[in-house]
């Protein structure tokens, strides 16, 4: 039997415990990479239970949470633009302890195939230029960098990041 099981975030049960994962996962791995005080930020503006809920209710967006044998490892966050045929990949993160079992790549597999009547052709996100061993992941997924982008977000904060396009057909 799989160990993985992936299901769409509906309820506010399943959104309290992928808020609960992003403030782990986000205060651990981004610790080296941005302050403390951008990590809140950014927590409270894009990750925040009541941000979930908005977004999956009227902001187009599909949460999907993963469990590894019973357990949360790791969420990724979608919006599907059927007429440019392409998928935003938001959000996408594992558990420290769950990393490197496939389940990013379980999740890709997974939106692909929940989105695929829109014939869609590309996957992109946006990602942290200093983010080393995710760039190398997702450029691992099939991920190629596109462009720079620095965009302000409020509180003097900045993202600084690459987009990065994973293309599935022409």
């Amino acid at each position: 039997m799989n160990p993985l099981d992936i299901k769409i975030v509906a309820a506010g049960e399943e959104v309290r415990i992928v808020a609960e994962l992003a403030q782990s996962i986000w205060s651990s791995h981004y610790a080296h990479i941005l302050e403390a005080e951008q990590i809140s930020y950014m927590i409270e503006k894009y990750q925040s239970p009541e941000i979930i809920k908005e977004q999956i209710n009227s902001g187009g967006y599909v949460y999907y949470l993963a469990y590894w044998d019973g357990k949360p490892a790791g969420y990724c966050g979608v919006v599907a633009n059927a007429s440019e045929r392409s998928v935003f990949l938001s959000k996408i993160y594992v558990g420290e302890g769950f990393r490197r079992r496939g389940i990013a790549r379980s999740f890709i597999k997974r939106f692909i195939f929940d989105n695929e009547k829109d014939g869609i052709n590309h996957i992109w996100l946006r990602v942290n230029k200093r983010n080393a061993g995710s760039i190398e992941a997702y450029k691992k997924l099939g991920f190629e960098i596109s462009q720079s982008v620095v965009q302000e977000i409020g509180s003097s904060f900045v993202m600084d990041d690459y987009k990065m396009v994973l293309k599935l057909q022409e």
